[in-house]
């Protein structure tokens, strides 16, 4: 990550962790979504979003940043994946971090590869359907 992207993305986690006084954390949960692509030229999906509960009891879930790539080496989106685990997990309790992905294409292969990177991340993994 270039060092430009992280003078501008550490004011913006303080300001962020600010923001709800008397909590520890702004997010219930940070999830990095991965959806790897199909062939050679897609776009590997990898979106970085916070969920919290609201006073109310609704969920309200921010898409915190959208880090998708085309057509890298599995364990480049793999790095790009594990480093924002590690970079927005201060914003959610311990352990409610973790790396969603979507195994239709891939399957096993895709956690695999993710926990090449990093053996400590956690990683749910879902199948989509319509």
């Amino acid at each position: 990550m270039s060092a430009l992207r992280l003078s501008i993305l550490r004011p913006i986690h303080a300001f962020i962790a600010q923001l709800r006084p008397g909590r520890s954390t702004l997010f219930n949960n940070i999830i990095v979504s991965v959806t790897p692509a199909t062939g050679n030229e897609g776009l590997h999906g990898i979106v970085v979003v916070g969920t919290r509960e609201g006073a109310t009891g609704q969920w309200h879930t921010s898409v915190l940043e959208d880090l998708s790539l085309h057509a890298p080496e599995p364990t480049t989106w793999a790095n790009v994946a594990v480093d924002a685990v590690h970079r927005w997990k201060h914003l959610a309790p311990p352990k409610e971090t973790f790396v969603l992905a979507e195994t239709n294409t891939g399957g096993a292969m895709v956690e695999s590869i993710i926990r090449s990177v990093d053996v400590n991340v956690e990683v749910r993994c879902v199948r989509s359907m319509r």
